[in-house]
């Protein structure tokens, strides 16, 4: 199963919805997503409830993405991370570093 990537930008919020597997394939179509989006945001909000699968690049990815978000003095929200998702935070002890709404 591959990765679906839907972008939404209302406002200042960058929405991406994340379906299916996030891993090292996925990586640069991830990037592409938030880089190109149209507008400038000051908020990006990850929807990471249809992920089926996260391996340590999709992890190493969201601690990046968070690392340069709060260079930038922006926010990153993890919304509604799957099972298998919070599963990899808590067995890093990575979910205290990421901003997780349910």
């Amino acid at each position: 199963m591959l990765l679906r990537i839907d972008t939404e930008v209302e406002g200042d919020t960058l929405t991406v919805k994340l379906s299916g597997e996030f891993d090292m394939g996925s990586i640069g179509e991830f990037r592409a997503a938030l880089e190109g989006a149209s507008e400038q945001w000051q908020r990006a909000e990850v929807d990471l409830r249809d992920v089926v699968f996260m391996d340590s690049s999709g992890l190493q990815e969201l601690v990046r993405l968070n690392n340069r978000v709060h260079e930038r003095n922006l926010e990153l929200v993890l919304t509604k991370p799957s099972a298998p998702v919070m599963r990899l935070l808590e067995l890093t002890g990575l979910q205290s570093h990421f901003t997780i709404r349910e």
